[in-house]
């Protein structure tokens, strides 16, 4: 089947052939800024969220016994204007540095600027809780990371689609000045 004559035509415009290797260049810079924050789940790219952290039933015996709760993590990582909500839901009322959480009930703690450290808490078995909150990317920073991935792809694939264009609108210029027939 033969290719319709408009497609090269379109491909054959030195605009075309700036524009959408650029477009394709700075996608691929957005695919390798934004990709990685969305898989690795980062805190400080994604909107502000309440964070649930569960103290199971039973979990101060189990840290009297010497053993480790089951079901919690020895840290959190944040990003600042985040909530994290304890829900206690043992027989003992519990405490996570300021907060104290009375048995079968919920505290909340707003982080609304950076910190890195541990809080000491009662239900892990080491005595204390690693809390880091990093400060949020504002739509600026992330707009730059997009750039700065984006911009060498984009630059890189345009100047490569011009020059093929240039070598096919003007042979004679890459064979050393000798005309070359070009096939249609």
């Amino acid at each position: 089947m033969v290719a319709p004559r408009s497609a090269p035509r379109f491909w054959d415009s030195l605009a075309v052939r700036i524009a959408v290797p650029a477009l394709v260049g700075f996608a691929l810079g957005f695919a390798m800024s934004e990709g990685p924050a969305l898989w690795a789940d980062d805190p400080t790219s994604r909107p502000v969220q309440e964070i649930e952290l569960v103290i199971p039933a039973g979990t101060a015996d189990r840290i009297a016994a010497g053993e480790a709760a089951p079901a919690i993590p020895d840290s959190l990582r944040l990003a600042t204007g985040d909530t994290l909500l304890v829900r206690n839901e043992d027989a003992v009322d519990h405490q996570l540095g300021p907060m104290w959480i009375p048995a079968d009930s919920t505290g909340r703690l707003v982080f609304p600027r950076t910190i890195a450290g541990r809080y000491s808490c009662s239900f892990t078995a080491e005595g204390s809780f690693g809390i880091r909150v990093e400060p949020r990317l504002t739509d600026f920073e992330r707009f730059v990371y997009i750039l700065v991935a984006g911009l060498p792809f984009a630059a890189v694939l345009t100047v490569v689609s011009v020059f093929l264009w240039f070598t096919r609108k003007n042979p004679a210029a890459v064979d050393g000045g000798q005309p070359v027939p070009h096939p249609d």
